[in-house]
């Protein structure tokens, strides 16, 4: 029972989601083999204007993926944060000072 590309697995997708990168391939393959916007998106399962800026993302800049987000970057890496959590866990009336 196969998939065919680009099919939707669940419609957990939300409102103004974010394409996958793989996604994003799939749209412009489909865009340059003739298809049109309303039919990438319909494929896809996601808006025409969604489909219309990554063709226009790969136009300027012949690149699909994301750009770096803005805002502070986390504190704690991931790593560090696994580490706390563990310790926190391990001794749970540990004070913050301890830590």
């Amino acid at each position: 029972n196969m998939r065919a590309f680009g099919t939707k697995i669940s419609s957990n997708q939300q409102r103004g989601h974010e394409l996958s990168e793989r996604m994003r391939d799939g749209i412009i393959g489909v865009v340059e083999s003739g298809a049109s916007t309303r039919e990438a998106a319909e494929q896809f399962g996601t808006s025409q204007r969604n489909v219309q800026r990554t063709i226009k993302r790969w136009n300027e800049t012949s690149s699909n993926t994301s750009r770096p987000r803005s805002g502070r970057p986390p504190v704690l890496s991931h790593r560090q944060r696994r580490l706390l959590l563990r310790i926190a866990k391990r001794f749970p009336k540990i004070e913050y000072q301890q830590l």
